[in-house]
């Protein structure tokens, strides 16, 4: 058995674990794949049919470099960006199972220690208290939630999250931490459905809704009905998210019930988060102060 066929047989052991199953960034290789991982082929058939974009497929991101540098020389002309994409595919065709087969190398040596099925003292506090900071800091707050839950995720779950960018970019990363208390409470028994993929996806919908500003000049323009449409909309979309999270806060609150995990105190770090949080959406509560005024005056 040679070094390749030795490390496939010991990733499919590694990455066939049932902690594993709601995680799907352990990339599991089917038999077939595999056998074409291990036939010495000279050119990977599809990798020259798709070129870049069957690295994309497989999640290599140099696939990203590879296409940009293609729609760079397809700037050129149609036909020098067409020779350039066939020297490209050529190339990646050779390339493509050792590329793979060294992406699952460090995949495995990244997760090695991973272990969903740890003991997590995720962030619980009253579903009240979430709600609450939640609306006064125009879903600020949330942040702070996404922080506290990565935070511990990393420490005793061992993933490779980054708490702080899992939190400025919570819209893109909160699938992270959902799937993570899904999991959690799923294995104690927990009957809710959380679906942590469709949840990711409300939070990118209903954050980049909310997240939208208008120019300042034209909202001028408009009447005083229609800006209070705009701002009860904003409120709306605010509220939805935080019952999002608030749907997860229960699955903790219960996780932390079975496991005897206290409710959180409050400390001056989040305190600090609030009052953050409040400042920044101080122009929207004035906003919809003085809009609701001037419709009462009139």
């Amino acid at each position: 058995m040679d070094q390749t066929e030795e490390f496939l047989k010991e990733y499919n052991d590694w990455s066939s674990q049932s902690k594993f199953d709601d995680f799907k960034f352990i990339t599991r290789l089917t038999p077939e794949h595999q056998e074409k991982l291990l036939s010495g082929a000279l050119v990977n058939g599809w990798a020259f049919l798709f070129g870049p974009f069957y690295y994309l497929y497989l999640g290599l991101i140099r696939s990203v470099f590879y296409i940009i540098l293609s729609l760079f020389f397809f700037s050129f002309g149609f036909y020098i960006g067409l020779l350039c994409y066939v020297v490209f595919a050529l190339i990646l065709s050779v390339r493509a199972n050792k590329h793979y087969i060294d992406y699952l190398k460090r995949k495995k040596e990244k997760y090695q220690d991973f272990n969903p099925d740890a003991d997590t003292p995720y962030f619980n506090i009253t579903t009240n208290r979430l709600l609450i900071l939640s609306l006064i800091t125009g879903g600020v707050y949330l942040m702070y939630w996404i922080y506290r839950n990565a935070k511990v995720i990393r420490k005793y779950q061992k993933d490779r999250l980054r708490p702080v960018w899992q939190a400025i970019f919570m819209s893109f990363t909160s699938i992270n931490v959902f799937r993570a208390i899904s999991h959690s409470v799923k294995a104690l028994g927990y009957e809710k459905d959380l679906n942590p993929k469709l949840s990711a996806w409300l939070v990118l919908f209903l954050t980049a809704t909310y997240s939208y500003e208008y120019n300042g000049e034209e909202a001028s323009l408009l009447s005083l009905e229609f800006l209070l449409g705009l701002v009860v909309i904003y409120w709306v979309m605010i509220f939805l998210t935080s019952i999002l999270f608030v749907k997860y806060q229960k699955a903790i609150a219960f996780y932390s019930e079975k496991k005897n995990i206290p409710v959180a105190k409050i400390t001056g770090w989040e305190c600090f988060f609030v009052f953050i949080g409040c400042l920044i959406n101080s122009s929207l509560i004035i906003s919809t102060v003085i809009i609701i005024l001037n419709l009462f005056i009139q």
